[in-house]
C-alpha cells in the first residue's frame, strides 16, 4: 500500500499507542481485583450483592461520560492538560478508597476513578490519526482497545497474590499512579 503525500510515519508512534492503552488497563484491573474478594469486602462494607455490583460497574458511568463529553474538555484546554487531571482524579481516589469502609463514599470514589479512562477515550482518536499513518490507524485503534480486556484478565490472574483486597487496592492505587505520571 502506498502511503499517501503527506503521512509521516514516527517511529515513537508504538510508545504513544502504549500510553493511551495502558489507562484502560490500569481503570479496568484497579475496579475488578475487587471480584476475587467480594466476601471480604461486603462483609467490610456490611453490603449486598446489589451493591456490590454497583460499586465494580461504577467506574464505567465516568469513563462514559467523559469519552463522551471529555472531547469538548480536550478541545478548549488540551487533551494532556485533561488528561493529567484526569489522572490525578482516578489516582486520589484510589488511594482514597484504602481508607474508607463507608459504601456510599467508596461508591462515588469508584465512580470517580473511571476520569482517566474516559479522558483518553475521548482523545484517542485525535492521538491516532496524529501519530499513525492511515494503514495503521485501524490496528493502533484495536489494540488500544483491547487495554480494558486486558487490565480485567491481570485482575483475574494476579489476585492470589494479595492477602486481601486492601492489598490489592493498594496495589491498584500504585499502579494508576505510575501510569498518571508516565
Amino acid at each position: 500500500m502506498q502511503k499517501k503525500e503527506g503521512s509521516k510515519t514516527y517511529p515513537y508512534r508504538w510508545m504513544m499507542l502504549l500510553l493511551i492503552t495502558v489507562p484502560f488497563w490500569a481503570v479496568n484491573s484497579s475496579q475488578y481485583q475487587l471480584s476475587a474478594w467480594s466476601g471480604e469486602f461486603m462483609s467490610d462494607l456490611s453490603i449486598g450483592i446489589a451493591q456490590f455490583s454497583a460499586v465494580m460497574f461504577s467506574f464505567s458511568i465516568t469513563n462514559g461520560v467523559l469519552a463522551a463529553f471529555g472531547g469538548a474538555l480536550e478541545d478548549r484546554f488540551g487533551a494532556k492538560l485533561v488528561g493529567v487531571i484526569s489522572g490525578i482524579i482516578s489516582t486520589v481516589c484510589a488511594f482514597a478508597r484504602l481508607f474508607t469502609a463507608n459504601f456510599y463514599l467508596f461508591l462515588i470514589l469508584s465512580v470517580l476513578i473511571g476520569s482517566m479512562a474516559g479522558t483518553v477515550a475521548a482523545a484517542m482518536p485525535k492521538i491516532i490519526s496524529a501519530w499513525f499513518p492511515l494503514n495503521e490507524s485501524t490496528f493502533a485503534f484495536s489494540v488500544s482497545c483491547c487495554g480494558g480486556g486486558m487490565g480485567i484478565a491481570f485482575a483475574q490472574m494476579t489476585s492470589g497474590l494479595f492477602s486481601g483486597y486492601r492489598s490489592a487496592l493498594t496495589f491498584s492505587a500504585y499502579m494508576l499512579l505510575s501510569v498518571t505520571v508516565l
